[in-house]
């Protein structure tokens, strides 16, 4: 089993962001949300890919705002669960933007600006990774 203290370092962006580990449970509901709101997108598709989007939004655009929205909690709910900090993310103006949390979670101002920096994805898909590494696959 995981070591709930361990954590990875990763580069996105020359921004470095300190990852964590999730609980198991919590873990495997945000998994399960994550592939719902895939499989409600996708349909019967197998990727996510422009000519797949583009057909959705016009046969049901209910669906693809409905499903889009979902991934993006989906997301959001990973970031929140699975990072502790950053160092090296800054305004336009060069002013380092603080990590800050709320309770033991990611706050929504941080995530927010993570959001508008298009990191949310890259951020998620780097904590369901780490999360996903076998003991084996961590020590090499």
């Amino acid at each position: 089993m995981r070591d709930m203290d361990e954590t990875k370092i990763v580069q996105i962006e020359g921004i470095e962001f300190t990852l964590k580990v999730i609980s198991r449970r919590m873990y495997r509901k945000l998994s399960f949300d994550l592939s719902r709101a895939k499989s409600l997108l996708l349909g019967d598709e197998k990727e996510i890919n422009q000519e797949n989007m583009d057909r959705i939004i016009k046969e049901d655009p209910d669906r693809f705002y409905d499903a889009t929205q979902k991934l993006n909690d989906a997301y959001w709910e990973l970031v929140r669960h699975g990072v502790s900090g950053h160092r090296g993310f800054k305004t336009g103006a060069l002013k380092e933007i603080p990590f800050e949390k709320d309770g033991e979670f990611v706050s929504e101002k941080t995530i927010e600006n993570y959001d508008l920096n298009y990191l949310l994805i890259r951020l998620a898909s780097e904590i369901i990774h780490f999360n996903e590494l076998t003991d084996e696959e961590k020590k090499s």
